[in-house]
């Protein structure tokens, strides 16, 4: 019963802080964009981000459950609190210093209440129903974005945000238990073997979803339908993920699905380096979005599947998601400096044609 009580408050946190985030950040390349920041210097904003989190992860030896969680809220609060003001550069510097707090603070303990109990049997349905919360917030929330910044500016939507972040932490401090867990850094590295370079790519490839956003900036410029496009792009995935993750549970043959998917994949991505920003376009960034859904919990799952799902595991995980994101924001940095902006689907391309050919390569045992 304690674990259940344990994993129903690490849901109910996740669900709340899913929604403030994403409500309040989805739209970040347009507020960095309005401020006068050129596309590059979003693009270094993520990337300076990703590199202080990957120190973040390095450095911290010690997890609370509660004030760990309590600690990444708090910095969620605070990184509104600097966009609500709204200062040239303060808001940019801040929101790159206090965003990579969470990701030590919060994703760590909240995997671990989340996963603690996962078996590999259900390992894809718990990842599906982990992201399509996501998925769902995805569709609603950056057109109601959009909305509030274009009838009452970027000052109610990101001052109420921090307002409301008040909720799950307070919820955190009530409910979640107060456990202490020591993990070292070389331990969790070496438990993490085999695994380093497929999570590497997994971050470089997630990331996509972030070089998109800023990518449209360049055609899309009106707040609302910046908002509407990041809705669409969020429309498709969610419940075709639980159904694709639950027949991959219970054939135990992740690595069927995984082929097929990432070949069409890379296909898209390819595809929307010989189209360019039309309407042929925006069709391909749909059916990628439906199909990357789908992939997200098969992704997740492939890892948890082969190791011992413990803080270590979590802390490794994360290290490498986010070396992954320092490389791919580092290349696509370099390219959108030089304008050569489309080489980015090349890229992404490549990074999806080889990710399953290096899954089989180190783990053959895989079904």
């Amino acid at each position: 019963m304690e674990n259940i009580s344990k994993l129903n408050h690490a849901k109910a946190v996740l669900i709340m802080h899913i929604f403030l985030f994403t409500i309040s950040l989805s739209l970040l390349p347009k507020f960095f964009a309005s401020q006068g920041y050129s596309l590059p210097k979003v693009v270094l904003a993520y990337m300076l981000a990703s590199s202080c989190a990957v120190v973040m992860l390095c450095i911290i030896p010690k997890y609370n459950l509660k004030y760990s969680l309590m600690g990444g809220l708090a910095a969620y609060l605070l990184v509104n609190v600097a966009l609500f003001l709204n200062l040239v550069p303060f808001s940019y510097i801040a929101y790159v210093l206090l965003i990579c707090l969470p990701t030590s603070l919060y994703w760590i303990p909240l995997n671990y209440q989340y996963f603690n109990n996962s078996q590999k049997q259900k390992n894809g349905t718990n990842s599906s129903l982990y992201l399509v919360v996501s998925a769902i917030f995805g569709i609603i929330l950056p057109p109601l974005s959009a909305i509030i910044i274009k009838y009452g500016g970027y000052n109610w939507l990101f001052g109420v945000t921090a307002l409301l972040y008040l909720i799950p932490i307070y919820y955190t401090y009530k409910y979640v238990p107060t456990v202490s867990i020591n993990t070292k850094l070389t331990e969790a590295l070496s438990k993490f073997k085999r695994l380093k370079t497929i999570t590497l790519m997994e971050g470089i490839f997630a990331y996509f979803f972030i070089i998109i956003p800023i990518y449209v900036l360049l055609f899309i410029t009106d707040t609302l339908y910046y908002g509407m496009f990041m809705g669409y792009i969020g429309l498709i995935g969610g419940v075709v993920a639980i159904g694709v993750a639950y027949l991959s549970d219970k054939s135990g043959k992740r690595m069927s699905y995984l082929w097929p998917l990432f070949l069409f994949l890379a296909a898209c991505i390819f595809g929307m380096y010989f189209v360019g920003d039309g309407i042929y376009w925006m069709i391909l960034i749909g059916i990628f979005a439906l199909f990357n859904g789908i992939s997200n919990s098969l992704r997740m799952a492939l890892s948890m599947d082969v190791k011992e799902i413990d803080l270590d595991f979590w802390r490794a995980r994360e290290i490498f998601l986010n070396l992954g994101r320092v490389i791919a924001l580092g290349i696509a940095l370099i390219l959108f400096y030089y304008q050569h902006y489309e080489w980015i689907f090349l890229f992404y391309g490549m990074i999806a044609l080889a990710y399953p050919f290096m899954v089989r390569y180190k783990y053959r045992e895989l079904k």
